[in-house]
């Protein structure tokens, strides 16, 4: 994946040089005036003030990249940049604030760095790479927030750029001899927030934890504090009775799934399934199929009384309308819930109800509920565990968890 990095050279900064760049915020330290100039150390001084501003680049799933246009050359008259990347390692994911070195592994190779401080030398043309890169050989990068957020708040301190010629394979780096030394004099802050052009409420409230902004064009990641799912509460931008999901307020309602009280929606509405509680949509149409027959068209829904539908449209090639469930609790004892929202294949999530076990059950099927045994670590729990009074079969005869999860 990081071969992508190379390709990506010319188009990261593309809206950089002026071809639809994305709105954005930014305060960029300029306490320090002056030109680059060379000096005894025989690199050239690089001071905040020869920087244009902080510009987000782009995101996608190898990395994000943010860079700042140089008012001075490095080499010949051609555009030469500041780029920060972060890669999307998995130790980052859950740690990408902190205090990083930019000479110790795994940030000391341009072909192992998770965050990647280079000049790109020479950008004449979008479309092809730099004439040369300087990547980073000391100094440290110190980030208040995850940049891959799309917010980089943080600085670059004590960094020194030489030159490095790149496997064009493996974009592994070694420093050129006698090439190209570039040292910035002092810390480089960055305060930049990235506001989608599509927000069309104030600047301000994108992102800022002042909490879930509604119905303003785009997705406020405030409205998402965690990968668990939207927020439990509606934002102060909708109507009581109202959730904000999917950057919209939409009316709650209730299938009746797990014994809960229906509750319909309004005249060419549908009430669908959602977490934490089922939403309101445009009825765009529902399958005609009673409960145990074969549905006949694309829809999801079926067996719909008014606005509240009883069943979904089996995800096989029978497409049998299966009854509506929120857990296992609400199918038959053959049965499992199968996911739809919520949850991963079976469990915490809601669906409908398919005949024997769901699909992350990894044993042998036969097993599943076959009243004769407790099988545990089988990637889901097993009904029959419920019946103290049956043999326990895995985790050495350890009872296991609802989840079929051997004890610790």
């Amino acid at each position: 994946m990081r071969k992508l990095l190379i390709a990506m050279v010319g188009i990261v900064l593309a809206q950089a040089c002026g071809s639809d760049e994305p709105a954005r915020t930014d305060a960029v330290d300029t306490t320090t005036d002056g030109d680059a100039q060379e000096v005894t150390s025989g690199c050239l001084q690089l001071a905040p003030a020869d920087l244009e501003a902080l510009v987000f680049d782009g995101q996608d799933d190898v990395s994000t990249s943010y860079s700042l246009r140089l008012k001075t050359r490095i080499g010949v008259p051609a555009a030469d940049y500041l780029v920060l990347q972060f890669i999307n390692y998995n130790e980052r994911i859950d740690n990408g604030a902190g205090t990083f070195p930019l000479d110790s592994a795994p940030n000391d190779n341009f072909g192992t760095c998770a965050e990647c401080v280079a000049l790109w030398v020479d950008q004449a043309d979008i479309s092809k790479p730099p004439g040369k890169f300087l990547f980073q050989s000391s100094g440290r990068i110190v980030l208040a927030v995850d940049p891959r957020t799309r917010r980089l708040i943080g600085q670059i301190e004590d960094v020194r750029f030489r030159e490095i010629a790149l496997d064009p394979e493996t974009l592994s780096s070694v420093f050129v001899a006698d090439g190209d030394c570039v040292e910035l004099t002092v810390p480089l802050t960055f305060d930049l927030i990235f506001v989608p052009p599509e927000w069309t409420c104030g600047a301000a409230s994108y992102y800022t934890n002042d909490g879930c902004d509604c119905d303003c064009g785009a997705t406020d990641p405030d409205c998402y504090p965690s990968w668990e799912g939207p927020p439990a509460v509606a934002s102060s931008d909708c109507s009581a009775g109202e959730v904000c999901l999917y950057d919209q307020c939409l009316a709650t309602c209730a299938t009746g799934a797990a014994g809960q009280p229906p509750k319909g929606c309004d005249a060419g509405e549908l009430c669908t399934l959602e977490m934490p509680a089922d939403v309101c949509r445009k009825n765009d149409g529902v399958d005609t199929a009673a409960l145990g027959n074969a549905c006949t068209g694309d829809a999801m829904y079926c067996a719909a009384a008014a606005t509240l539908p009883a069943g979904i449209c089996a995800f096989d090639e029978a497409r049998i309308c299966r009854p509506l469930c929120a857990s296992r609790a609400d199918c038959g004892p053959d049965q499992h819930c199968y996911t739809v929202v919520g949850g991963w294949l079976d469990g915490s999530g809601k669906g409908y109800c398919g005949d024997g076990p769901p699909p992350s059950w990894l044993c042998e099927g036969e097993r599943w509920n076959d009243r004769a045994t407790c099988d545990c670590d089988c990637g889901d729990g097993d009904p029959d565990c419920a019946d103290a009074t049956h043999p326990i079969v895995g985790c050495g005869g350890a009872r296991c968890g609802d989840d079929g999860a051997c004890p610790e």
